[in-house]
């Protein structure tokens, strides 16, 4: 019961913080990278859904773009 209601007050901020770093003016950098996978990954030992996978693999994306140029 006490980590549903960790992930519950978790999760939005996950959630939050992915929509920020896909904002198309900003640039992520490899430490928000790296903190935003050590995020998803405690996103997911605390039960998270498909809904986090999708918004990490999202930023995965972009920032795997952003090293391309």
């Amino acid at each position: 019961m006490v980590t549903e209601g960790v992930l519950a007050v978790y999760k939005p901020l996950f959630m939050a913080r992915g929509k920020e770093l896909l904002k198309p003016d900003h640039i992520i950098t490899p430490e928000e990278y790296i903190e935003y996978s050590d995020d998803h990954k405690l996103y997911n030992q605390l039960g998270g859904n498909h809904k986090g996978d999708r918004m990490f693999e999202s930023v995965k994306v972009k920032y795997e773009a952003g090293l391309q140029h």
